[in-house]
């Protein structure tokens, strides 16, 4: 065998196997999530490998052009690049092209390779990302166990150092691996005795992780998908309200027995009247709620009054914009110069206007239309997630946000039924 026959032999057997090892690729790219970035790019750049390696040009022009979606997802991405045009803060601008610039990429060659696979094969998968996630809480765990009994640490289950990563994103990653894991369990579980048990099990468990890591959004996200989750899978809807009565008295036991994740619900009501100030004069409380949405009206009102709604001020000049709104209203005396609005649709507002945020709402329409056409409740479980932590985090501007939605956007998508 010559060296010219010898490699052919050797790619067209690679190209036999990489199928099979695509959904590790993806799996490995998720593990990767839980570590720094540059491990999790070093994953993410060998699923990308594999993607192009398994698919051809012409399949990938071909799954791209049969997907709205995906094509409104990369339309949203090369809108920042129009954004940059009108950027005075050109760097800035560039590093945030090159933050989300996984919006593109991952649908144009993740996308496209995930269509290979057979509905078995991608049911597999997702299976797959609901026990890492799981396996990753239960790691986590011990090490918070090993620091608290040993190390005598006692913030050792803080929210804020509970998790290898902030525990906002890890709470997005929880509650949309749980919501897998659940949908998943039932068709491969014959017994229903052991299906009951099992899924009764991960319910309580993950209620009980996401009031540990004090997590609002994640919560109620999680208790609205599992409520979807058990209407289209159990047939009766007595055992339904019956099923939901349980999970309600569930939650209420675990947050009276975590009073921490109770208060941070009780607090949402102080002080709401500091957001109708103009300009803050005095010393005001904030918590989550009110300072969240004062940055909400800062942002929008500063936007009307320069009449840079409609496109935004630019890719790279969202905060420096939000920084002098806050300026003029004392929010600089707090300290918050730099802090983003936490709200992604604001984000977006300020950076694209409403024709930015009209194609982002435009890519969860469509989508969600989509999965709900091929009956694709895995990505239902995950659009869902992402919607609700959308309203009090700015997922797509931190890294670890981006790339888990380009990810799991780009896998749990699909054309067909």
């Amino acid at each position: 065998m010559n060296i010219n026959h010898f490699y052919l032999w050797t790619m067209s057997s690679l190209k036999e196997k990489l199928p099979g090892y695509l959904s590790w690729a993806v799996c490995a790219a998720y593990v990767g999530l839980f570590f720094d970035i540059a491990l999790s790019n070093i994953m993410l750049f060998i699923l990308l490998g594999c993607c192009l390696l398994t698919s051809s040009l012409r399949s990938f022009l071909a799954a791209v052009k049969s997907s709205r979606s995906i094509q409104l997802l990369i339309v949203f991405y090369l809108l920042h690049v129009i954004g940059l045009a009108y950027s005075h803060n050109f760097n800035y601008g560039l590093f945030v092209l090159e933050k989300k610039a996984t919006l593109m990429a991952m649908p144009l060659l993740i996308f496209p390779a995930m269509q290979s696979l057979s509905n078995e094969e991608h049911s597999i998968l997702v299976l797959r990302l609901g026990i890492i996630t799981i396996l990753s809480s239960l790691v986590f765990l011990c090490i918070a166990a090993f620091n608290t009994w040993t190390c005598h640490d006692p913030m050792a289950f803080h929210r804020d150092y509970f998790a290898s990563i902030p525990y906002v994103f890890y709470s997005i990653y929880f509650a949309t691996g749980c919501l897998l894991l659940l949908d998943s369990l039932p068709e491969r579980m014959h017994n229903i005795r052991s299906r009951f048990l099992i899924m009764l099990v991960v319910i309580i468990y993950s209620l009980a992780l996401l009031v540990l890591i004090s997590s609002k959004a994640g919560i109620v996200a999680f208790v609205i998908g599992l409520a979807y989750l058990l209407y289209h899978k159990l047939t009766s809807k007595r055992v339904f309200f019956l099923s939901m009565i349980g999970v309600g008295l569930s939650l209420a036991v675990l947050l009276a027995a975590y009073p921490t994740t109770l208060h941070r619900f009780t607090e949402l009501t102080g002080n709401l009247k500091v957001v109708n100030e103009e300009s803050l004069q005095d010393y005001q409380e904030f918590n989550g709620l009110n300072l969240r949405l004062y940055f909400w009206k800062t942002s929008v009102t500063q936007l009307w009054q320069d009449q840079e709604l409609l496109t935004g001020v630019g890719t790279g000049d969202g905060q420096d914009y939000l920084d002098q709104a806050y300026i003029k209203r004392h929010l600089d005396k707090y300290g918050y110069l730099g802090f983003d609005p936490h709200n992604q649709w604001i984000i977006t507002l300020l950076q694209l206007g409403l024709v930015g945020v009209a194609l982002l709402g435009s890519v969860f329409i469509a989508s969600w239309w989509k999965a709900r056409k091929t009956h694709n409740m895995a990505f239902q479980y995950f659009a869902w997630v992402i919607l609700c932590f959308s309203f009090s985090e700015s997922i797509l501007e931190a890294n670890k946000g981006v790339v888990f939605f380009s990810l799991f956007f780009s896998v749990l998508f699909r054309n067909r039924k």
